[in-house]
């Protein structure tokens, strides 16, 4: 819409234009109709004018508002549905992209993967009656005012004894200092049993020592001597024939038969050891 305003013999033209209608809203003396044509024809020119400056915009040409639409030869369209089966889309997501492809617009972005729905969570809710009164206990059970959350650990119990011992090398050494290696903890050893010589010899080793001992006794107590040495003697015969015995049984019925047990079984006197030798007064 343009005003133009025209003062010619005190007259004024007020016209408004535009392309489909033109009108003379005022003529305030007659004098002025000869004014309409120079008017008019000013609009005409005017109007021409912006024409040529100002084109009007076509469908699909434009940069922001209306971008320019473009035109996908059959052969696109053919690799853009080959990609399509073999990319394994949604319908949905295909319908899309076909849409876009005939219209001749971009193709659509990334569609973000379909969020998986969560578990809902049941919401308990107290019961609140109508009239204040008291409450039976079963309708205080069902309204879930006794129900508790259950508790779940998110992080793993703590160390106790690790904690300690790095409280404990930081208060010594002022670091944390590496574990000292220890074999297993046995609790119960195994008795050690003795151990049976291979050599068959052993036994007769232990009955020569044994007859070695009796005659060693009895030289000394042809010398007066004897009350000293038997019970030292005695002692040690008595260990090999107990030793003979735990290592064969047939070993030990011989030695039943022999002297050996004879001076095993003798004990000394009750009487004290003389204070000098016999024949020394």
């Amino acid at each position: 819409m343009v005003d133009y305003e025209a003062k010619r013999d005190e007259c004024v033209i007020v016209a408004l234009a535009s392309r489909k209608d033109r009108r003379i809203v005022t003529v305030r003396d007659s004098c002025a109709i000869s004014v309409i044509s120079r008017v008019l024809s000013r609009i005409r020119n005017f109007e021409t004018e912006m024409e040529r400056k100002y084109q009007r915009v076509g469908l699909g040409v434009g940069a922001f508002h209306n971008p320019p639409r473009a035109k996908y030869s059959e052969e696109t369209k053919n690799l853009i549905k080959l990609l399509m089966e073999e990319s394994k889309l949604s319908m949905m997501q295909r319908k899309m992209i076909q849409e876009a492809v005939d219209k001749g617009e971009s193709l659509p972005p990334s569609i973000d993967k379909t969020k998986k729905t969560k578990a809902k969570v049941e919401n308990y809710q107290v019961k609140f009656p109508n009239a204040w009164r008291r409450r039976s206990q079963d309708t205080i059970i069902s309204s879930g005012a006794y129900e508790r959350e259950q508790y779940r650990r998110t992080a793993p119990l703590p160390n106790k004894e690790k904690q300690k011992r790095h409280l404990a090398c930081m208060m010594a050494f002022g670091k944390d200092m590496p574990e000292t290696p220890h074999g297993p903890k046995i609790l119960h050893r195994a008795k050690r049993e003795p151990e049976i010589p291979e050599n068959a010899d052993f036994l007769n080793d232990l009955a020569q020592g044994i007859r070695e001992r009796i005659d060693f006794l009895n030289d000394m107590e042809n010398l007066g001597m004897g009350k000293k040495y038997r019970p030292i003697i005695q002692q040690e015969i008595a260990q090999k024939i107990r030793l003979m015995e735990s290592l064969d049984n047939q070993t030990s019925d011989q030695l039943r038969k022999e002297e050996f047990y004879e001076v095993k079984d003798e004990r000394p006197s009750s009487k004290l050891f003389p204070l000098t030798e016999p024949g020394q007064n």
